[in-house]
């Protein structure tokens, strides 16, 4: 329930693009790998990736939507919220904000650009399971048909990235 509020604050408030979300969702899952595998043998920057998103552990989901969030709208949009907005939004102290961000584009070596494979399967895995464990509704109708335009637009967009 926390998680839930979380989102739908942050999404009321900021109005972020269905698009934005998605684009979101696949940078948080870009992201994972680097602080999932945390166990025996862990490396220095998987303890940095740890320790930037999972302090404390009940907060990485909503510093990672957060992160994901500020970069899909940076990404696409002209107009885009100060780290400084974010933070007030999310309550997340701007300086951790600007850190994983920071990390982030770092070890994406600043290319947040998707190229469009990826960018389709991760759509086709999102329709998939949005369809397959969701009861009709409007809300499922609506994501439906974000993530069919813009499957649409993957495949008008030949050679183009998001």
């Amino acid at each position: 329930p926390a998680f839930r509020r979380f989102v739908h604050q942050v999404l009321s408030q900021t109005l972020v693009s269905p698009t934005a979300l998605l684009l979101a969702l696949y940078y948080v899952r870009r992201q994972l790998p680097s602080i999932i595998g945390v166990g025996a043998g862990v490396s220095d920057e998987e303890m940095a990736a740890l320790s930037l998103y999972a302090h404390p552990p009940s907060s990485a989901p909503f510093k990672l939507l957060t992160l994901g969030l500020m970069l899909a709208n940076k990404y696409l949009d002209d107009n885009t919220f100060l780290n400084k907005t974010w933070h007030e939004v999310t309550g997340i102290p701007l300086a951790e904000i600007n850190r994983m961000e920071a990390y982030f584009l770092c070890r994406t070596q600043y290319n947040i650009d998707v190229p469009q494979e990826p960018w389709h399967l991760f759509l086709l895995r999102i329709r998939s399971r949005e369809l397959f464990n969701v009861v009709d509704t409007e809300e499922s109708s609506r994501l439906d048909r974000v993530v069919g335009d813009l499957l649409a637009d993957t495949y008008s967009t030949r050679g183009k990235h998001v």
